[in-house]
């Protein structure tokens, strides 16, 4: 049972990254993905509807691996996946999924802004 926010007891920590192969800050590492031009296409009828979101979905399956992640795989639609291994003393802990989008419509792309100055 998971307890209400501000319910939670203070206690050892059920989850650990083991990332420490690659040091970049969060500000750093945020500031890296925004600048990839993953720009959608409304007539494609491809998923995902452009090559230029499979460069940042690379990068990232590339980047997963160096962080440690384990079953790291990019299928032919781009869905990109990986495993943070349990932390020790907590293999049976309920397994949590994230899942997220890369591509971005024209109003927000960085060339969009460009065109605006």
């Amino acid at each position: 049972m998971i307890p209400e926010p501000g319910l939670r007891k203070p206690g050892p920590t059920l989850f650990v990254l083991p990332f420490t192969s690659i040091s970049m800050d969060l500000k750093d590492r945020f500031l890296k993905y925004v600048s990839y031009d993953t720009q959608s296409s409304e007539e494609s009828a491809t998923y995902p509807s452009t090559e230029k979101q499979k460069t940042l979905l690379a990068d990232l399956r590339d980047e997963m691996t160096a962080l440690g992640m384990t079953d790291v795989t990019m299928d032919r639609y781009g869905y990109t996946m990986g495993t943070i291994p349990a932390t020790p003393g907590c293999e049976n802990a309920p397994a949590i999924g994230f899942i997220a989008h890369v591509d971005t419509c024209l109003l927000y792309t960085s060339d969009a802004a460009d065109e605006e100055d």
